[in-house]
């Protein structure tokens, strides 16, 4: 495996302060605990976070930014951020203190460190600031379609309920135990699926619930064509239950 297919990643996180494995410097990164590397030559990579020990798969296509706010949320790197910031303001404050006490030459070496320091901040401010946005961006967006997926669910099982409330399991097409115990069983697996991680909203889970939902939709649809073709097919019956109720109309 190489760095190749995801160097945009690489060099975001190691702007951000995260070093080579000691024992695999070239395919893993490390830092705060959290581990991040790839996983195939197509470019896949995987997350493992320090502090359940899970791992989070990222297919090729994902983002970079949605990887790097995984990596920085994983590491704890967001929240110490802020803290960060308050000790530089802190060090300028005292060097600018330190400098008025110093030579010149003395000040030119000080004024080159904070300097160095604080473009170092900047970068890593503008790399999880971007990551954080992205982050907020993809969860809102995957929950909106997580939202619209379960109600389609709600709709679907609720004329599942209704299917089985019209149809008999003595007829032909009707609508057998085991079936309606199947759909019900594969619609509540997914309403009680827990929520996405924002680094894979929008990938495999949404587009396994749409095939589920087509293809549960399908079987409603083709089971009511055929709880329906035979309802017009049986005879009806007057209201007293007397036989057919239909009669011929007098001849003109």
């Amino acid at each position: 495996m190489t760095w190749n297919p995801r160097l945009d990643v690489v060099e975001l996180l190691e702007a951000a302060g995260w070093v080579g494995d000691e024992e695999n410097p070239l395919g893993l990164l490390r830092c705060n605990g959290a581990i991040w590397g790839v996983t195939s030559d197509g470019g896949d990579s995987s997350l493992t976070e320090p502090a359940a020990g899970e791992t989070i798969e990222f297919p090729s296509g994902t983002p970079a930014e949605v990887i790097v706010a995984a990596c920085l949320a994983a590491a704890e790197q967001l929240e110490d951020l802020v803290h960060k910031t308050g000790r530089l303001r802190t060090a300028l404050a005292s060097a600018k203190r330190r400098a008025a006490r110093r030579q010149p030459h003395e000040r030119e070496g000080l004024i080159f460190h904070l300097e160095r320091e604080a473009k170092r901040l900047h970068e890593f401010v503008e790399i999880a600031n971007a990551a954080a946005e992205t982050a907020t961006r993809f969860w809102a967006e995957s929950s909106a379609e997580a939202l619209k997926l379960r109600e389609a669910n709600e709709k679907l099982r609720r004329r599942v309920h209704e299917l089985e409330a019209l149809t008999s399991s003595a007829h032909a097409g009707g609508w057998s135990e085991q079936q309606g115990a199947e759909i019900r069983a594969q619609v509540g697996a997914f309403l009680a699926a827990p929520r996405m991680h924002p680094a894979v909203s929008a990938a495999g889970t949404v587009n396994h619930a749409r095939e589920l939902i087509a293809a549960l939709l399908a079987q409603v649809n083709h089971l009511t064509a055929q709880a329906a073709a035979e309802r017009s097919t049986e005879p009806a019956t007057d209201p007293e239950g007397c036989g057919d109720a239909r009669h011929d109309e007098p001849a003109a």
